[in-house]
């Protein structure tokens, strides 16, 4: 006998759930195949979100790219994404996928959610930290309310952090963000939550 519980989802509780479910699976080591496709699809959802509140659609903004360049940054970004659900132009194709590309969209998307919301989840703060802690040359820090740069995190204190397991840093960031674990390096961060 099939399930019969049936839920019922707008597009914003779909991106939630995709993008969690790919930040579960990243924080796990999980397929990156699946991560990247949940990604992608998060991605997607938010972006047009995004764009009908006439907010920039994350990646897919025209925008950002110099004139010209949009549809072939669309198609560049799609590649991998397309290549995994579809087989109907060309089911024998072979794809070198470089995994760390996921990452990138997990991270617009984490960015996309906060835009979208005004707030952050657990999950998405513990992958934002976790990328401002092993990218920090790619995320200057800002001051969220007032956008006045902040001083880097020092690098002793970045180090307590580089080796630590993504499972063990994914409890201990989650842990931080819902205030049940102080933390001299997250409490300066309380303006980016």
């Amino acid at each position: 006998m099939l399930d019969q519980t049936k839920i019922s989802l707008d597009k914003k509780e779909v991106a939630r759930r995709q993008l969690a479910a790919a930040m579960e699976l990243w924080f796990a080591d999980g397929e990156p195949v699946a991560i990247h496709t949940l990604a992608c699809a998060a991605h997607e959802v938010l972006a047009a979100l995004l764009k009908k509140q006439g907010k920039p659609a994350l990646m897919f903004d025209p925008e950002r790219y110099r004139p010209g360049c949009a549809g072939i940054v669309k198609k560049a970004l799609h590649r991998h994404y397309n290549f995994f659900k579809h087989a109907n132009s060309d089911p024998d194709a072979e794809i070198e996928f470089p995994v760390g590309i996921a990452e990138v969209f997990l991270l617009i998307s984490v960015e996309g959610w906060r835009t979208l919301v005004g707030s952050r989840e657990p999950i998405h703060f513990a992958f934002w930290f976790w990328c401002l802690i092993h990218h920090s040359e790619l995320m200057p820090l800002n001051d969220r309310q007032t956008g006045v740069p902040l001083e880097p995190i020092p690098n002793e204190k970045k180090r307590l952090f580089i080796g630590m397991p993504k499972r063990q840093f994914l409890t201990m960031a989650t842990s931080a963000f819902n205030g049940d674990e102080p933390s001299e390096v997250l409490s300066m961060l309380n303006a980016h939550l």
